[in-house]
């Protein structure tokens, strides 16, 4: 038996469904509570439907990509994604035409439970499970810039899918860093390889208002480039390739500008002031990003401390 204390009722998509709401809700599973036994003597009481009564909830088997990606998902283009209003999930095809990197390109994690910490005193604090440690977990949120045939909007890509595309953990990237002297702050030449290929996206959308470019966040869940996989979901979607729209000059110069692969993660050009407004604002985007990451359900009002953004 569950119980959700605290829950909302959501329609979404023509499905009525049950949520928790942020900072308040409790599940309790199979609790002893005088209302739960009652309830449960009760529907058990019922006649039963179909010749059974109470239904024992299943855990079914992982999804595979085929499965999630071609059958569960809701397929959505990029600029269809971006004119959504609601928090939502949704696959999507597109080519990752840039590495964001005047983001960073990782955090101090919590070993623990992978969230955010805070630097204070040469001690990391994790708001989540309210406790100092003395080390820390290298992350990777990487953010990148992804192009489709209506479109082009910024990812954010995280440990697990990031880790599994570059065939090495964050730790050891960081440390073959330090071993070949690359500069601080500079993006590592791996993280350019993840540039000029296909993918196919789930995305979590997640309106948040940071700024009135883009108030939203989109979080890569899951992605895949296996060539049978794409195929068989460009066959079923048709998207068609060939219609870049010349009025969209940010598809233009992503599908057609030089790009420096020695780009240093905090080296910028000296932009317009219509340009340098925007990409300020994108800015404060990325680090209450990474705020947001250390899980706001938590606060310490005794300790205060800088948020890191940027692997030292």
């Amino acid at each position: 038996m569950v119980i959700l204390q605290m829950g909302k009722m959501k329609f979404y998509s023509g499905v009525m469904g049950v949520s928790n709401t942020n900072y308040n809700s409790k599940l309790f599973i199979n609790v002893e509570f005088p209302a739960a036994r009652d309830f449960f003597a009760r529907v058990n009481k019922l006649d039963p439907v179909d010749g059974q009564g109470i239904m024992p909830l299943v855990c079914g088997q992982p999804v595979s990509d085929e499965e999630d990606f071609l059958r569960l998902s809701v397929y959505k283009t990029i600029a269809e994604i971006k004119e959504h209003n609601q928090d939502a999930v949704f696959v999507t095809v597109g080519t990752i035409k840039e590495v964001e990197t005047e983001f960073g390109w990782g955090y101090k994690g919590c070993k623990k439970c992978r969230r955010g910490l805070k630097e204070l005193d040469k001690k990391y604090f994790c708001p989540n499970c309210i406790r100092d440690y003395g080390f820390y977990e290298p992350r990777y949120i990487i953010h990148i810039r992804v192009i489709d045939h209506t479109d082009a909007a910024s990812f954010v890509l995280f440990d697990g899918e990031a880790a599994k595309f570059l065939g090495v953990s964050t730790k050891d990237l960081r440390q073959s860093c330090v071993t070949k002297g690359v500069e601080k702050n500079s993006c590592p030449e791996e993280i350019n390889k993840l540039r000029d290929i296909k993918f196919i996206f789930k995305v979590q959308l997640k309106m948040r208002n940071l700024n009135s470019y883009e108030p939203y966040v989109i979080h890569v869940l899951r992605m895949t480039n296996e060539n049978s996989l794409v195929s068989a979901f460009l066959d079923k979607y048709n998207p068609d390739t060939g219609l870049l729209s010349h009025e969209n000059s940010e598809l233009l110069s992503l599908s057609t500008g030089p790009y420096n692969t020695s780009k240093a993660c905090e080296s910028e050009p000296t932009p317009s002031p219509a340009v340098d407004e925007k990409h300020n604002s994108k800015i404060l985007r990325a680090k209450k990003h990474i705020e947001e990451i250390g899980d706001e359900s938590v606060s310490s009002k005794s300790k205060k401390g800088k948020w890191v953004v940027v692997e030292d």
